[in-house]
């Protein structure tokens, strides 16, 4: 799985464009996951609709399909159980949140991060993103040397670097909360 995420604005399509390619260019293998924000009508709330391959090479252990199917096409979206739950919709609905009238096709999760809400939409339907993830296999000295190499040309904005995932801590966690 990647080790690396790397941050862009989505604000500057070319300067995005450029930092994209500097990414794969420096990592090879990228992961490339867009976000764009939308407000729910009524509401102070906002919805990420996030663009990711569920195939991807690396968010795979980011993304789960819980029932029905992930987003295929332009019509299709798939929601987390607290988008649903916030937009009062569930499977077979339609929802226009940012302006096309889409289908909600499956319910999905990142079961890494139960909390992440979210609307998946299809990376050829979602529009120009806000802000842009990259998932790359990498240490911290490749990515010192990628900002090193970036300057002012490209979007990036930030880059971390992930953990290892350790489930036990967390379940324990839960279970003392649980008895609680």
């Amino acid at each position: 799985s990647a080790r690396g995420l790397l941050n862009f604005e989505g604000s500057d399509p070319h300067a995005l464009e450029a930092g994209l390619a500097s990414a794969e260019e420096s990592f090879g293998t990228t992961d490339v996951i867009g976000h764009r924000k939308f407000r729910v009508p009524g509401s102070v709330e906002t919805v990420d609709f996030r663009s990711q391959d569920p195939d991807g090479p690396y968010g795979g252990d980011l993304l789960a399909l819980r029932s029905g199917s992930y987003p295929a096409g332009p019509g299709q979206v798939a929601l987390t159980e607290g988008v649903a739950q916030l937009l009062d919709v569930e499977l077979g609905a339609t929802l226009d949140l940012d302006g096309r009238r889409r289908m909600v096709v499956g319910m999905v999760e990142n079961p890494r991060e139960l909390s992440d809400e979210f609307a998946l939409v299809s990376p050829s339907s979602a529009g120009a993103p806000d802000t842009v993830t990259v998932l790359v296999d990498t240490d911290q000295e490749a990515i010192s040397a990628f900002w090193r190499a970036q300057g002012d040309r490209s979007a990036a904005v930030g880059s971390r670097l992930r953990g290892n995932y350790q489930p036990a801590p967390e379940l324990a966690m839960f279970s003392v909360a649980t008895v609680f």
